[in-house]
């Protein structure tokens, strides 16, 4: 939650049957400058939502007793189920068009993870964070310009991977290292929606400018592109509306 008069950020939790917020956790109040229209102008990245977005857009994650909340350039923020800060860390300026963050934490077996992909590209990284302690264990530069779509983290080929979607390339990285595992040429497109994926296919989907569907095998190593690794390939009648994440059911995508 942010409440833009104070700029104010905070962690809420609420009974699921009584509908009664339970607990409120302040994160940090900033004094920040707003910056006006228009909504594509290029702002300073701590200040990268120019009051025409959120710093609120990421989604939290949970595990079975802790909260991870992402603020974009406010920083990562773990907290017990009480409400309790257990640990922060203050990742940097995120340059994101002017529109704040969007992609949302994902949760390993050893770290948490964000995909901070930036303007044209120049600053993109990818970061894992100890779970327990905050502590960054690796970061990867990506040459991705920005895009807001939520990794995604599978077991495939023996090992835990989070595959990152991008307009100019999808990468799939080893959770605990952050080495690469396997690369494909990206959507061409801007990378808004989540990829989903069974135990032996990933599906990354854009909707705009053009409209693309990708099916990647999880078998492989190295660089994908070309190979028999992408199963199939769609340029036609993926949602136009380029926010919306495809959905995975048994053999139906």
């Amino acid at each position: 939650m942010s409440t833009r008069a104070s700029r104010s950020l905070n962690v809420m939790s609420a009974s699921r049957s009584l509908g009664i917020v339970t607990v409120i956790s302040l994160v940090k109040v900033a004094q920040m400058a707003t910056f006006g229209k228009p909504r594509h102008r290029r702002l300073p990245p701590d200040f990268a939502t120019g009051g025409t977005a959120s710093e609120i857009h990421s989604a939290r994650s949970l595990t079975t007793d802790r909260v991870f909340a992402f603020f974009g350039s406010e920083g990562l923020y773990c907290f017990d189920f009480k409400g309790s800060l257990v640990w922060s860390n203050q990742i940097g300026g995120i340059a994101s068009l002017g529109m704040g963050p969007g992609a949302s934490p994902v949760v390993g077996e050893k770290t948490v993870i964000v995909q901070c992909d930036q303007d044209e590209g120049t600053n993109s990284f990818i970061a894992g964070f100890d779970k327990r302690t905050g502590k960054q264990i690796w970061k990867a530069a990506r040459k991705v310009s920005a895009s807001w779509s939520t990794p995604i983290v599978v077991q495939a080929a023996g090992r835990e991977q989070v595959i990152a979607s991008g307009q100019e390339t999808i990468v799939a990285y080893d959770t605990t290292t952050g080495e690469q595992v396997w690369t494909h040429d990206g959507l061409e497109n801007n990378a808004l929606p989540s990829p989903v994926a069974s135990p032996q296919v990933a599906y990354l989907v854009s909707g705009y400018p053009k409209k693309r569907v990708l099916a990647i095998a999880l078998s492989g190593r190295g660089d994908l592109t070309g190979t028999t690794n992408l199963l199939w390939k769609y340029d036609r009648s993926a949602g136009y509306v380029p926010h919306c994440s495809p959905q995975l059911l048994d053999s139906r995508l």
